[in-house]
């Protein structure tokens, strides 16, 4: 008959019990392969070389007596990859090529440079600056009585250099080649000849940089920096090609802000501070 009790009168207890144990196995096993599997992701990044792009920049990246690539923003670089346990190649090559290696993913990296909006499209971005830059005005030193301004604008009558595919402002390149007398060159250095030789009458560029190519060419003595108002003052960083072969590439820049923000606190960055900057 259905529903007949047992002659005690009780009916019979049901087991409640957890998951099985292979229930259990099941789900250790499935813990450890995906803590595997992020060891794993991990190892592949820390494993790659990146490769980095940029141009001969002195103080900030330049070639050595050795052939070996330095400077401030490239032992920054380097230090900072380092203590995240990456290793880099870095090759200089004139800028315009520079940007097309990081815009096309046939490099990894590139610096140093400015923030741009049109450079954000192809370009990842940290928010920490490996330094800043201020642009002066450079004029053969026979002409520094003679050529003087107050508002940059004022330059105009002159023949300006400017190296091909630096930033400089908007409004300044703009202006130039709508009413000034802009000569382009390759590098720093060439447009430092160019004054020298008298094809251009003012050249704006970084102060640092303008003191250590000068130094280079043995120019140190016949150009000037201008007295006045800085065209521009801004950061300079390391971006991160969109297009880069380089695994994880997507959050590496807020990577390299945290081990970048940890390295500033060592004596090893005050180290390299103190080398540059005295």
């Amino acid at each position: 008959m259905a529903g007949r009790l047992p002659c005690n009168g009780t009916r019979p207890k049901r087991s409640v019990t957890g998951p099985t144990q292979d229930a259990k196995d099941g789900s250790m096993k499935r813990t450890i392969t995906m803590l595997i599997l992020v060891a794993m992701a991990a190892s592949m990044v820390s494993a790659q070389t990146m490769k980095i792009v940029g141009t001969e920049w002195p103080p900030y990246q330049m070639t050595g007596a050795d052939g070996k690539v330095t400077g401030f923003a490239t032992e920054l670089i380097l230090a900072v990859l380092d203590s995240m346990g990456i290793k880099a190649t870095i090759e200089l090559v004139p800028w315009e090529r520079a940007i097309k290696m990081v815009t096309d993913g046939d490099a990894d990296a590139i610096y140093s440079l400015s923030y741009k909006t049109d450079r954000a499209v192809f370009l990842y971005y940290p928010t920490i600056a490996l330094h800043a830059s201020s642009y002066r005005f450079f004029v053969r030193k026979e002409d520094a009585g003679r050529i003087s301004y107050v508002d940059w604008k004022d330059l105009a009558p002159y023949a300006m250099g400017m190296t091909a595919g630096y930033a400089y402002t908007a409004d300044f390149v703009e202006f130039m080649k709508t009413k000034g007398k802009p000569q382009e060159a390759d590098t720093d250095a060439t447009a430092f000849r160019m004054l020298s030789g008298k094809r251009i009458d003012v050249f704006p560029c970084d102060l640092a940089n303008g003191i250590a190519v000068l130094k280079e060419l043995g120019l140190y003595d016949k150009i000037v920096p201008l007295p006045g108002t800085p065209l521009t003052t801004k950061d300079y960083f390391i971006g991160f090609s969109k297009k880069a072969k380089f695994a994880g590439i997507a959050d590496f820049a807020a990577r390299f802000d945290a081990a970048f923000t940890a390295f500033k606190k060592t004596p090893a960055y005050q180290a390299i501070v103190q080398k540059y900057e005295g």
